[in-house]
């Protein structure tokens, strides 16, 4: 949709390359001399988005520091078919007149530069409009603040709009922004920069931010009357590829009847709940008690050395039986033992329902002592009925692989509260996101594409306030539908989407790497809660390898991994090793992501769970390269690192520098090769480039 821009003066005579972008030359000098490069020292972006029109106002402060007047020709690119509404350079007090070129006008005037400059990051702006407007004087140490705002048209898809400031400097940007739409704003999120929102009204969001790096994305949303289902694709050729499924929930206030539940609260007293941990844990009960819809049913179960139910079964809520609850969590004293599989068996004998949402709300801060300890028998008392089982584990002596087993084959969900942290924030938070379910018992149906390696596999319930992202890899092409069959208050009903799979498109080159995290995260799981399989830990090590997804497991292996290839003479050395130190620190996550309990098994629950839900793709910082220093980026869908001054793409196919075809930069054949895929323009700015495109390897030279 849109292209990255940057801000460009040029002059007239023998071109020259200065910093930050900026081409500056001397006119009327008779020799050559070396210019300071105009500086942009400020810039500030305001952006009004009503509906899916959104108009954009940059302001930038550029200075020249050169002891003499220039003169030039500010070139700056827009998005192609954006409106223009004004454009302000403050010239003695006076704006200048600005001229817009076509696209195609501005792609051989590019091409043109490229060509003259031999700069790659010229390469970005080929396809975008363009202003030019004439400076002169741009006097000696002074400032000049040039304005431009413009219109643009936001495309839409299943009530998700997308927003993209291109950005390319080096300097702080200063983004504030406004969102206002005609229905309710149901999400506003941005996947490369830090967000600070501000909910104006149910229609209008103010947004603001300064940290971020690269262009900044805003994606939102309109409320919807009724669940929604959207399929975005990313293809890896004509028929295959990555798809990202959203499941989006309705408002509350559309929804004629929320669904009706019951809610067991199963609560551990023992001797080590002691002090200010039942008193938090009493404060979240209360909490929730009062936040129960006048439909429910609930039932309380606390458990120590033996488990004592406050009712025979569930009972319906009215105020008698809310005080009777509260009440008797009034009286909990931490005291014995720690008995799970007598409360899970209580829990079992609950009667079942068809027609609600059956919820388990399970809490302790221990590993059982009395009773049963196998894990295997303990989850077998909770598996074969379709009740949803959340889990809090308060501390670091609890056992984490039978909680997180426990959330997992009841489809949940799981939690942990640090020492340092307040049960009652934690489980208020937990109950607040799953009060009010809007489908239950999902699962996808598809006619024309095959879905594998899905993640999540099994889907969770939907609740209000919440949405699903489902990642999968995909085969077909051509027509497609997708279905999503729930039941909501016992009856079956139903979401389709129809697709159509296109041939080629790279507007979704997020979407493989957010199925890899997740997928590693998912895998991550199976293998600390069911053990190690060679075909487990070969798919992590390769999609982590492919996409630059780190673990502590999956580094220590790949390091592992590379050390032996050196060993045996595989490999000549592993560039930018690890200190032995980092490498023992991993060894040591290695161990304790196995461990069921402890401060290591807690962490490696946490991270696989953020690895698993993550909603945003990582940014080359976060990414590293499998743990070592080699920079790497994420661009045009592809992991890149730098590899002796060449941008080479990290896939699980190492390419062969001998055998890539190979272009040399502004060729006749490079810009055949730009037009024919143009999503390739911010990849071939890196400048040396070697890369995979319909499985040919491809290396850019540059000539000096």
């Amino acid at each position: 949709m849109f292209n990255r821009f940057t801000f460009i003066c040029i002059t007239f005579c023998l071109p020259y390359v200065l910093g930050q972008n900026i081409i500056v030359e001397p006119r009327h000098i008779p020799q050559p001399q070396i210019f300071q490069p105009i500086q942009l020292t400020q810039y500030d972006a305001n952006i009004s988005i009503q509906g899916n029109w959104a108009l954009t106002e940059l302001r930038m402060l550029f200075f020249n520091a050169n002891p003499q007047r220039l003169e030039g020709t500010f070139m700056l690119p827009i998005p192609s078919g954006a409106q223009v509404d004004k454009v302000t350079l403050d010239i003695n007090g006076k704006p200048t007149p600005a001229e817009l070129l076509d696209a195609q006008k501005a792609k051989t005037i590019y091409e043109d530069i490229v060509r003259r400059m031999k700069d790659p990051a010229l390469i970005e702006y080929v396809g975008s409009d363009l202003l030019r407007a004439r400076i002169f004087p741009f006097e000696a140490n002074s400032s000049r603040t040039l304005t431009v705002s413009y219109r643009t048209l936001l495309e839409s898809d299943h009530h998700f709009s997308r927003y993209i400031l291109p950005i390319r400097h080096n300097i702080d940007v200063n983004i504030q922004g406004s969102l206002e739409m005609t229905s309710e704003i149901a999400s506003i999120e941005s996947a490369t920069h830090t967000l600070t929102t501000k909910v104006e009204s149910p229609t209008r969001t103010s947004f603001s931010t300064r940290s971020g790096e690269g262009d900044f994305e805003l994606i939102y949303r309109s409320q919807s009357v009724a669940t929604e289902l959207s399929a975005q694709f990313h293809t890896q050729d004509e028929k295959s590829g990555w798809v990202m499924l959203r499941i989006t929930p309705p408002s509350e206030m559309a929804t004629a009847q929320l669904q009706a539940k019951d809610v067991a609260f199963v609560v551990d007293s023992s001797g080590s709940m002691a002090g200010e941990k039942l008193e938090q844990a009493k404060k979240a009960l209360n909490f929730c008690l009062n936040s129960l819809k006048k439909h429910d049913r609930y039932q309380i179960i606390r458990f120590s050395t033996e488990a004592e139910p406050l009712h025979d079964d569930w009972v319906s809520l009215n105020q008698e039986t809310r005080q009777n609850g509260l009440a008797f969590v009034d009286g909990f004293e931490a005291i014995g033992g720690t008995n799970i599989e007598e409360a899970l068996k209580h829990v079992q004998g609950l009667s079942e329902s068809s027609e609600r949402v059956q919820m388990i709300f399970f809490i302790t801060d221990g590993k059982p002592t009395i009773g049963s300890r196998d894990e295997a028998h303990l989850l077998s008392l909770i598996q074969g009925n379709k009740r949803r089982f959340f889990t809090l584990g308060v501390g670091f002596d609890v056992n984490t692989h039978l909680l997180d087993g426990m959330s997992e084959v009841s489809r949940g969900a799981r939690t942990y509260v640090r020492p340092e942290e307040d049960i009652e924030v934690k489980l208020s938070h937990l109950y607040r996101k799953v009060q009010s379910p809007a489908m239950t018992e999902l699962k996808l149906e598809t006619h024309g594409l095959r879905l594998t390696a899905i993640t999540p596999p099994d889907l969770p319930d939907l609740f209000h306030g919440s949405e699903i992202d489902v990642l999968a890899r995909y085969t077909g092409q051509g027509n497609a539908t997708i279905k999503l069959v729930g039941k909501l208050q016992g009856k079956t009903v139903s979401k389709t989407v129809k697709c159509d799979i296109p041939k080629q498109t790279t507007k979704a080159n997020y979407i493989p790497k957010i199925w890899a995290q997740r997928r590693c995260g998912w895998l991550l799981d199976q293998i600390r809660l069911n053990g190690e399989s060679d075909e487990v830990i070969q798919e992590i090590t390769q999609i982590s390898k492919a996409w630059g997804v780190i673990t502590p497991y999956t580094s220590y292996l790949i390091l592992e991994d590379d050390a032996e290839a050196v060993a045996s003479g595989r490999r000549d050395a592993m560039p930018n090793a690890p200190a032995p130190q980092r490498l023992r620190e991993m060894e040591e996550n290695y161990r304790e992501l196995k461990a069921t309990s402890g401060r290591g098994s807690v962490q490696a629950s946490e991270a696989a769970q953020v690895l698993a839900d993550s909603r945003s793709e990582m940014t080359h910082k976060d990414v590293g390269m499998l743990g070592m220093s080699t920079p790497t980026r994420w661009i045009a869908g592809r992991m890149m690192t730098e590899i002796n001054g060449v941008w080479t793409q990290v896939s699980g196919d190492s390419i062969d520098l001998k055998t890539a075809r190979k272009l040399t930069f502004a060729s006749e054949a490079y810009f055949k090769l730009l037009a024919e895929h143009p999503e390739l323009r911010s990849l071939l700015a890196l400048g040396k480039v070697c890369f995979w495109l319909k499985d040919r390897a491809y290396l850019v030279e540059i000539n000096p």
